[in-house]
């Protein structure tokens, strides 16, 4: 480490923000745990009205929103909406090219007022998004007028649109039908920011908020919108879908430096004499944009402190974590979760519910997302220092500095092994040092009721420099260190007090009561391994001239262990269990036990498409696609027709079969059925072959099997392809396409006819 070198400087909390958005309820945003707790975290800049809304949502319904769900349609004129800007009033959502009233008449829970006043409260700045997909320049000026001259929120940051370069979003099919391209969007960014600065010259105005960090619109900015640019701004949740273990899942962390390099070098080329000034902003990021069950439990913890390392270390300039809120059935973007009533109750009498839920309290508890802000925002410096880490490929670390001493973090990837650390500076360091450490003892959650386990506030303890440093598995370290000469800050001064016990009995709550406990789901098909875990919240950590404190693991019926013991003193410590047959399976760990239940996995195949609707409406394909009623008596087919036809790069779909029907049961497809017929004359290429990709939100290109077409040439065969990897099963719920891809490596000829497509469900 060398203090003397600096690698970069900000102001660290500029990179802690979040999101929040007009959906968000009224209950969550005035929780008063939640407040404590943002109020300890204490974000520079917290982004505003929630990012596709921003493309649909009128910030001033003012003279047409007449009710909850009531518009003035009067005052819809040549395709824009009449607003009274004189004063204020909650705005409104539209929908499509003509901007009518959103179809389901939900303006949001809160109005831009309440969310401005939201972010005022913990003395942070709003960055707002303004509609530059359905508004208009007046309209994004006079929220300008309204929140910085006539409330004096002195917002300083404006960005423009929300990822309009996704068909996803209001606003990238233009009036003609045509889709928004770089040069239109800077086109119309350039009315907007003049027509913005206009009112208020000290803002900031910037976008375009791109959906990835490949930074669509971004170059075009640069180029053509001139002094108007002050940022551009883009979005990322680096972890692709095809991620299939935990090292990738980490290493996604370092995909942002060429991103920053290709925007800086942008930057350097369009606006030379503005290099300096021109900052870079990551409105929304995350892990992943899946919402599954790691984006809430500590491994996104771990993730996101690398990547706020990440981020000082390559320039951004300020940054906003999405969301603050978002939750779903298996854990969700949000930096908390509140308890949810059950209304599923059976046998309970209404008066009985009503009663429970007069008193219900929808607790709040930090997920761990949270704790690495909060780490990062209480114990971390300003001033990222030159520092470099040898000899341990799971240890992450990012050093930074102030007057006093040096911040040190190191995060432990690996779930087994703790990683011994010394530390070497140009500085002289001091002899004692504050550690505080974040690990499954500080937080866990429980992947059988989907919900934090616990989650406590990481304690600062003393730490003698003159022992050997050991960083636990799967843990985040930050090492307080001061320079010779100056006292250790352990502990109350490292973290203000404010709130403090308050808070602390709000979270003790979630703490189990019992020493060691053992988790099982209650039960696993007989081809899927399970996940277990033995829980021991209150085990003193191991210091480095300790041994380890370790259960016991053993197994009866039918089934395997991952391992026969496991190390407790992080709180908690993961195993696997692998079916081998089906039956009552027992687990011991020390004195305690627990059963589940290896399944038999039975499957049926249910058949989606026939062919006999006269329609291929739904079906997509990447050759000539059409009905065949010749190739089987009576029936019509999906006949593809293949004139010298090659695989196509990234198309190449001969069927891609996209409506599945909204009652079909997802989650427990296990494979894909369909009839398959080759023509007598199919010629080009022998080894020609339909490979059968599925594709799901949480992985957009899943192959499960594939069939050489010329086997099929002496007639109708059907093929069943079962999904063989089990870490693929859990991806089917989110499956929105079923694509048959051809494959080949010269051109062939003939046609291809489908019958009798489906799935297999498990």
């Amino acid at each position: 480490m060398n203090p003397s070198q600096t690698v970069h400087s900000t102001c660290r909390r500029n990179l802690l923000g979040s999101n929040i958005a007009l959906w968000n309820q009224q209950w969550e945003l005035s929780d008063s745990d939640l407040h404590d707790y943002v109020r300890e975290l204490g974000p520079a800049y917290i982004r505003i009205p929630g990012g596709s809304w921003a493309n649909h949502y009128y910030w001033n319904g003012n003279g047409v929103r007449t009710g909850e769900s009531d518009m003035d349609l009067s005052n819809l004129k040549n395709g824009a909406w009449d607003v009274d800007y004189s004063t204020f009033a909650p705005g409104f959502n539209v929908e499509g090219s003509e901007q009518l009233p959103i179809s389901d008449g939900f303006h949001g829970a809160w109005d831009v007022k309440q969310l401005h006043d939201f972010v005022e409260t913990f003395g942070a700045q709003a960055i707002v998004t303004v509609n530059l997909g359905s508004g208009t320049p007046e309209m994004a000026a006079e929220w300008v007028r309204w929140a910085n001259i006539k409330n004096n929120y002195n917002v300083k940051y404006w960005e423009l649109g929300n990822e309009l370069e996704g068909r996803w979003e209001l606003g990238h099919i233009l009036p003609d039908g045509t889709e928004i391209t770089g040069e239109i969007y800077t086109q119309r960014f350039k009315k907007f920011a003049a027509a913005m600065k206009t009112v208020d010259p000290t803002i900031k105005t910037g976008g375009p908020a791109s959906s990835n960090d490949r930074g669509a619109f971004i170059k075009e900015v640069l180029r053509d919108a001139g002094e108007l640019v002050d940022f551009v701004s883009f979005h990322t949740y680096p972890v692709k879908n095809r991620q299939k273990n935990e090292a990738e899942f980490f290493d996604a962390v370092f995909t942002l430096e060429p991103a920053m390099k290709k925007i800086h070098d942008w930057i350097a080329q369009y606006q030379p004499d503005r290099k300096d000034e021109i900052e870079v902003a990551i409105t929304e990021w995350n892990s992943k944009v899946v919402e599954d069950r790691v984006t809430a439990d500590l491994a996104n913890g771990l993730w996101c402190t690398m990547w706020i390392g990440e981020m000082f270390r390559n320039g951004v300039s300020f940054a906003n974590q999405w969301d603050m809120m978002t939750a779903t059935e298996t854990g969700g973007h949000g930096l908390f979760y509140f308890n949810q009533f059950d209304f599923e109750q059976p046998g309970v009498p209404q008066e009985e519910m009503d009663r429970q839920f007069e008193s219900f309290d929808p607790t709040c508890i930090p997920k761990g997302q949270y704790w690495a802000l909060w780490l990062w925002s209480r114990f971390m410096g300003d001033e990222l220092i030159a520092s470099s880490l040898t000899g341990a490929p799971d240890l992450y670390s990012a050093v930074t500095r102030n007057a006093d001493g040096l911040q040190i973090l190191l995060v432990n990837r690996s779930h087994e092994q703790p990683v011994p650390v010394q530390l070497q500076s140009t500085q002289a360091l001091a002899d004692q040092a504050t550690a505080i450490q974040l690990s499954h003892r500080e937080y866990f959650w429980n992947p059988t009721t989907r919900k934090p386990q616990w989650s406590r506030r990481p304690e600062p303890v003393p730490l003698d420099l003159g022992e050997k440093i050991i960083v636990p598995p799967f843990s985040a370290l930050i090492l307080q260190v001061p320079f010779a000469g100056h006292a250790s800050l352990y502990p109350e001064s490292l973290c203000p007090a404010e709130n403090q016990e308050h808070t602390r009995s709000r979270i003790q709550e979630a703490r189990p009561t019992n020493e060691i406990q053992l988790i099982l789901p209650e039960s696993t098909p007989e081809d899927v391994p399970a996940e277990a875990w033995v829980l021991a919240p209150d085990t003193a950590p191991c210091s480095a001239n300790e041994k380890p404190k370790w259960v016991e693991l053993k197994i009866a019926g039918p089934a395997t262990l991952s391992k026969k013991r496991v190390r407790i003193n992080e709180g908690a410590a993961r195993f696997f269990i692998t079916p081998n047959g089906t039956g009552t399976v027992t687990v011991f760990a020390d004195k305690i036990k627990a059963r589940l239940t290896s399944l038999p996995v039975q499957s049926r195949t249910e058949i989606l498409w026939r062919f006999e609707n006269d329609s291929l409406d739904d079906i997509r394909s990447d050759y000539t696609l059409g009905l065949s009623d010749t190739a089987k008596p009576n029936q019509q087919t999906a006949e593809i027709q293949l004139r010298n036809a090659v695989s196509i790069p990234g198309k190449g779909a001969l069927v891609e079969f996209r409506s599945l029907p909204q009652t079909l049961p997802k989650e427990r497809i296990g494979g894909v059925v369909f009839d398959l017929r080759a023509s007598h004359d199919f010629s080009g290429d022998e080894n020609a072959r339909i490979e059968v990709v599925l594709q799901s939100e949480a992985d957009h290109w899943i192959p499960i099997g594939s069939v050489r077409l010329s086997d099929f040439k002496d007639g109708w065969k059907t093929v069943e392809l079962k999904i063989k990897d089990h870490r693929h099963l859990s991806s089917m719920k989110w499956l929105y396409a079923i694509r048959l891809q051809l494959s080949c490596s010269k051109p062939v000829n003939g046609e291809i006819t489908i019958d009798d497509a489906g799935v297999i469900l498990r």
